[in-house]
């Protein structure tokens, strides 16, 4: 029962952790450099969850697959990864850098992985495949 208490627990911690990052890159004003916000996500990963998200960006699919699926047991905390990594790349479209780029391939691949093994046809997965894949041409 404690471990279930204690797993429980770390589940709450990581999907908060994952919506303040959205939160934070959602509310993005305008004035606000977005490489600074794109660095303190960077810099909340490492602390938080020990997991360097610039070089994971940079892995091949199978193997950022791989390491994803080992630190995000859940479903819900991989779609909400993916739209971290989309809010990062999708700035892309103002400015390219290969980090964005990285970042938006990765979230195709996460949301292509999640829609080819979800139980649920999500249609708001399919069409961020679809403004992923705007961005990228």
């Amino acid at each position: 029962m404690a471990q279930h208490d204690y797993l429980m627990r770390q589940i709450q911690m990581l999907t908060l952790f994952l919506a303040k990052l959205i939160s934070r890159l959602l509310h993005i004003p305008d004035n606000e450099n977005p490489e600074e916000a794109e660095k303190a996500v960077f810099t909340a990963f490492s602390e938080e969850l020990k997991i360097d998200l610039k070089e994971l960006l940079f892995l091949s699919d199978t193997d950022f697959l791989k390491v994803v699926r080992e630190n995000f047991s859940r479903e819900e905390h991989l779609d909400k990864l993916a739209e971290v990594l989309f809010l990062i790349g999708k700035n892309i479209q103002f400015e390219y850098t290969p980090t964005r780029q990285a970042g938006l391939q990765k979230a195709f691949a996460l949301f292509e992985f999640l829609q080819g093994n979800s139980p649920d046809f999500s249609v708001e997965r399919s069409n961020r495949m679809m403004q992923i894949r705007e961005l990228l041409n």
